[in-house]
């Protein structure tokens, strides 16, 4: 496992750093803002964004327009500041209305059910150590889907 190498090509070609990627993190650590997220802005007790900046980044910034890619079904305009709304693409079909989350490029995603309490870091690497795993939305669903049903 290759560890403090971004594997998205733009960032290499600006040298590793790049707004868009290279954030590390271990699965506890993803689950944290989840859990914090789903707390209403706080962590072990500690006040870490404002209520109302979670309502906000929690609420549909782009309600009634059209879908960003026609193209690809199941994906809507619905984001929040910083999360994707209610998308079945990689949510999964069991995801509820309510349901939040954000997605890498490699693969890993972080997806969060207000309604069942359920936060999901899915930690994946699609480009090692080969680029042979070419989409990760299928697998992400998947294990949102097998989530799900087992805590209903």
């Amino acid at each position: 496992m290759r560890r403090g190498t971004v594997h998205d090509d733009v960032a290499n070609h600006l040298g590793g750093v790049a707004g868009h990627a290279g954030i590390f993190a271990t699965a506890a650590d993803l689950a944290a803002i989840g859990q914090m997220l789903l707390a209403g802005g706080t962590h072990q007790g500690k006040r870490i964004l404002a209520a109302a900046t979670v309502r906000r980044m929690l609420t549909n910034q782009n309600a009634g327009k059209p879908a960003i890619d026609p193209e690809r079904p199941n994906r809507t305009s619905a984001h929040g500041l910083g999360v994707v709304i209610n998308q079945t693409w990689f949510m999964g079909r069991l995801a509820s209305s309510r349901t939040f989350g954000h997605t890498g490029f490699a693969g890993p995603s972080l997806l969060v059910d207000p309604n069942r309490k359920l936060v999901l870091a899915l930690l994946t690497n699609r480009a090692h150590p080969n680029w042979s795993w070419s989409n990760p939305d299928p697998v992400r669903a998947a294990v949102g889907d097998l989530l799900a049903r087992e805590v209903n």
